[in-house]
C-alpha cells in the first residue's frame, strides 16, 4: 500500500503543477473563440502562414503545429469559412493543397496577438504558472 500511497501523492503534486496551466490554456481558448472566431491551434495556423511567403503546403502547416493531417484540414475549413485562409489545388500534385492566409486573417491574427498577450500578462497567470511572456527579438 505504501507505493500506491506515493505514487497518489505524487499525482497530487502532479496535478498542481498542471492544473494552473490547463485553467489558462481554457481560458485563452474561450478568449480566442468568443473575440476573434479561433482557436489556439488556428492562431498557430495564421501565424505560420503570415510568416510564409505564398502559399504553404498544407503537409507542412501539420508538421509545424504538430497536429495530424485530418484535424488540420477540419481546421483549414472552418478558417476557410471564415474567410482567414484560402485553399488552393498544389499545381504540382492535383491531390495536395496549398493555403494562404487573407487580408482577414492577417486582422484576426494581429487582433488575437493582443488578446493571448494580454492573458498571458495578466497577475493571476503569473500568480498561478509562474510563466511571463518575453518579448521577441526585434
Amino acid at each position: 500500500m505504501e507505493l500506491q500511497e506515493e505514487a497518489f501523492s505524487a499525482l497530487g503534486q502532479w496535478k498542481a503543477v498542471v492544473r494552473p496551466i490547463e485553467q489558462v490554456n481554457a481560458r485563452i481558448e474561450h478568449e480566442l473563440g468568443l473575440r476573434h472566431s479561433l482557436c489556439i491551434s488556428g492562431y498557430e495556423v495564421l501565424y505560420l502562414l503570415a510568416s510564409q511567403r505564398g502559399r504553404t503546403p498544407l503537409t507542412e502547416i501539420c508538421r509545424h503545429i504538430d497536429r495530424s493531417q485530418p484535424r488540420v484540414s477540419r481546421l483549414i475549413g472552418q478558417l476557410e469559412e471564415r474567410g482567414m485562409v484560402e485553399r488552393s489545388r498544389a499545381d504540382s500534385d492535383g491531390r495536395a493543397f496549398q493555403i494562404a492566409i487573407t487580408r482577414k486573417g492577417r486582422r484576426a491574427l494581429q487582433a488575437s496577438a493582443e488578446t493571448l498577450l494580454s492573458i498571458l500578462s495578466e497577475q493571476d497567470t503569473l500568480a498561478t504558472t509562474g510563466f511571463a511572456p518575453t518579448k521577441a527579438p526585434a
